[in-house]
């Protein structure tokens, strides 16, 4: 989820037994200490381009894509956590690179976060990756 919790629902009518619950997970990790702020310039970027964002945490250890869950049959062919490459200027500025093609990452909608130093994440921003 954008927060960086976890969803996990799901049943499977076969077994003639409906499963209706939902449980929401909160990792350890969102309690480490401050969060980072990451704010995109835009929503939508192109292979090979650049997108603009900017942060409260001059300290970033990384920015990664992660795809969101299309979980079936128990399993999950579009997991995808991508890092991306950046740089960062003055004022908090960042410029990250995006992936040069689509065989890491296929065209689609994915949540950027940022993490500091303690492995704590910002709250995902949704990016729409295409050609």
């Amino acid at each position: 989820m954008p927060d960086g919790k976890v969803i996990t629902a799901g049943s499977n009518p076969a077994r003639k037994v409906e499963e209706h619950r939902i449980e929401v997970y909160s990792p350890p990790y969102l309690f480490r200490g401050p969060r980072p702020t990451l704010t995109l310039a835009t929503t939508e970027g192109s292979y090979g381009g650049t997108v603009t964002a900017t942060t409260d945490d001059p300290d970033l250890d990384s920015v990664s894509l992660v795809r969101p869950g299309a979980t079936t049959h128990s399993a999950d062919s579009e997991q995808r956590l991508v890092d991306l490459p950046f740089t960062a200027g003055p004022g908090g500025q960042l410029t990250l690179q995006l992936p040069a093609g689509p065989t890491l990452a296929p065209p689609g909608w994915y949540l950027v976060f940022a993490l500091n130093a303690d492995g704590v994440p910002s709250q995902g921003a949704w990016l729409h990756l295409h050609t």
